[in-house]
């Protein structure tokens, strides 16, 4: 007997794109999220939420949602595996051509940009994996670089950040996010999007397609979260500097040393401050930052405790420094 999926499989009845959401203990911004999506002008879509262990009232809000639109669907984990993994889980009970990531606490940019996205994709060539359109925060400012109002982008534009920098928010081919594996590494979205650079173009668009909410209590969890991770942050770092370090070295050197820099701040949050302090001497050594080692090298000369509160207190209070969380 024929499965149901594959039945429909058969008769092309699953939508075009898989809108994932993974969510932890995140239940008062889903219908948020659903706002910005019910009314999308590109109706053939599924949101499937990944609900990564939360403790909250995830899961009643969720069925409220499933009441009114069968489109949603909702997978939940047992426990909190952290966001690669829940996104990973998402594009693997994904049945469409074309996967979006949306954040549980962002909404989509306006009614249209979904079908703008699947046009866009849709258009491109085989050896273009996903189509990037650009974020705004809650007032309007864009939180995106791009040099050109499009441009198509390889392994050794992508990996040196100049031409296209910050957040975007991308739809993708399913064999795009299949080219390299999901990485262990929590927080490091980069480490994902640089190992698949390596076999697909990526068109970048100066278009917002998502609004980015900076909600004081997302900035507390999001703070202590990559505390908490400070010591898998910088192996991740560390890797991406084995992965692209030389490519770095060749075409852009600044990018070696500030990826040094981050391996150092995150190892000096976690405590080794051995590590910290050879990773500010080698990003010293290559073009990293002057003023923010000098501050790093002198925050080693305090209890690690201490560290850790000048930087929630930095990150809850003030603007981000250069990205310092990605």
């Amino acid at each position: 007997m024929i499965g149901i999926d594959n039945w429909l499989e058969s008769k092309n009845q699953y939508p075009k794109i898989s809108v994932i959401t993974p969510t932890y203990n995140r239940a008062p911004f889903l219908p948020r999220v659903w706002q910005s999506l019910k009314v999308q002008t590109e109706e053939d879509f599924e949101w499937i939420i990944v609900d990564d262990g939360s403790t909250d009232n995830t899961h009643q809000i969720v069925q409220q949602l499933q009441k009114e639109d069968n489109r949603i669907r909702y997978i939940r984990l047992p426990e909190n595996r952290g966001v690669n993994f829940a996104r990973a889980k998402g594009v693997d009970q994904s049945k469409t051509p074309y996967i979006v990531f949306l954040d549980s606490d962002d909404m989509l940019y306006d009614r249209y940009i979904l079908k703008m996205m699947l046009d866009e994709i849709e258009a491109t060539a085989n050896d273009i994996g996903a189509v990037a359109f650009t974020v705004v925060n809650e007032q309007g400012i864009p939180m995106s670089f791009l040099e050109q109002e499009r441009m198509v982008l390889g392994y050794k534009e992508i990996v040196c950040e100049q031409k296209a920098r910050g957040e975007f928010i991308m739809i993708c081919k399913k064999q795009y996010l299949n080219a390299a594996p999901w990485s262990p590494y929590q927080g490091l979205e980069c480490l994902h999007h640089f190992a698949r650079a390596r076999y697909y173009q990526v068109l970048y668009i100066n278009r917002p397609g998502r609004i980015y909410y900076s909600d004081a209590s997302n900035k507390l969890t999001s703070v202590t979260s990559a505390l908490k991770r400070a010591n898998q942050m910088a192996e991740g770092c560390l890797r991406l500097i084995k992965d692209h370090g030389e490519t770095w070295r060749n075409c852009c050197p600044k990018q070696l040393g500030r990826y040094l820099f981050y391996a150092g701040m995150y190892f000096a949050l976690a405590g080794q401050t051995r590590k910290a302090i050879t990773c500010v001497f080698q990003s010293l050594q290559n073009n990293g930052p002057l003023l923010k080692n000098i501050v790093l090298l002198t925050a080693c000369l305090v209890p690690p405790s201490a560290r850790r509160f000048l930087f929630f207190f930095r990150h809850c209070w003030k603007t981000r420094l250069d990205k310092m969380v990605f």
